[in-house]
């Protein structure tokens, strides 16, 4: 891409991110809600999209990022803990966990390593459920709301929380794609010729677990915040599945995710109310939206 079409692009992302901010101001309170929830899909979509674009690596446990970034920052603001440590806690565990899956993943490949990131999801389901005394297992736990969250404003800031994680983690991605570290990511999918380059592959791909690590348990943080209530059943394998289409539907430009998050997000939602309005026979039909969707993907 020439340089006037990067500056095109840089330009179009930063009024894009503007538009976003100003939605609190015109938009309803379901809405905004709806709004938020997808900037957050968004954002796990990007942890996704980072480790399939940066490394060919495709992850099916990202629930698993969530619900350790969630649990981490609730229960951190139960401690008494400020809003920013619990944040920082949050992502740090999510990123620590990224380190642990590709330290006892370092010899898998291919089908193998996608599969043992869904064994991870699984685990820490039970973990959540085993660990009752901190997390309440199924009864869950409720999240205390931030100070500065308490207010008439408050649903407005959480959102705009929202939109400057996302430009953030945006941000960061697009520098680590032009400098050292991306172009060793990207080296690292054929592992004989970056080992011709003199570059360890398992250590590439285990820092590029790190990073997608700490942005999805972010995506984690901000859910809970938006929430305020967790429980095991908020962060299924189906959110895993979700968060993979995301992934995978979305272009390698940012309203390409966004678009992809829109499209998980907000079709079903957009089924059932078309089916609401169909003739009574074809409101008795048994898995028409599902059925409807799965041909959309497809």
């Amino acid at each position: 891409v020439c340089a006037p079409g990067k500056i095109l692009m840089r330009l179009g992302t930063v009024i894009g991110f503007g538009f976003l901010l100003t939605i609190p101001w015109w938009a309803s309170a379901f809405w905004l809600s709806e709004a938020q929830t997808w900037l957050i899909y968004a954002l796990a979509g990007l942890s996704l999209k980072l480790l399939s674009q940066e490394v060919g690596l495709i992850s099916l446990g990202h629930s698993a990022w969530l619900a350790i970034g969630a649990y981490g920052s609730a229960l951190t603001l139960q401690a008494g803990g400020a809003w920013w440590l619990s944040l920082l806690i949050g992502v740090s565990l999510g990123a620590m966990s990224g380190w642990l899956l590709g330290w006892t993943t370092e010899r898998l490949l291919g089908t193998s390593l996608t599969v043992s990131t869904l064994v991870a999801a699984l685990l820490i389901q039970e973990l959540l459920l085993l660990a009752e005394n901190w997390t309440g297992g199924y009864s869950g736990i409720s999240v205390e709301t931030p100070d500065f969250l308490k207010g008439s404003t408050d649903q407005h800031w959480s959102y705009w929380m929202s939109v400057v994680a996302l430009a953030g983690a945006w941000f960061c991605w697009q520098q680590l794609q032009d400098s050292i570290i991306g172009r060793r990511w990207r080296a690292s999918k054929n592992s004989s010729q970056a080992m011709c380059l003199g570059i360890n592959p398992r250590r590439v791909r285990q820092q590029a677990l790190v990073w997608s690590g700490g942005i999805a348990a972010l995506s984690g943080v901000l859910l809970a915040l938006q929430l305020q209530y967790l429980s095991p059943e908020a962060f299924p394998l189906t959110l895993s599945l979700e968060i993979l289409l995301i992934g995978l539907l979305g272009s390698t430009n940012l309203w390409g995710l966004l678009c992809g998050a829109a499209l998980i997000r907000f079709l079903p939602q957009l089924l059932a109310i078309v089916r609401m309005n169909l003739p009574p026979s074809w409101q008795d039909i048994p898995g028409l939206e599902p059925l409807i969707f799965g041909l959309i993907l497809i």
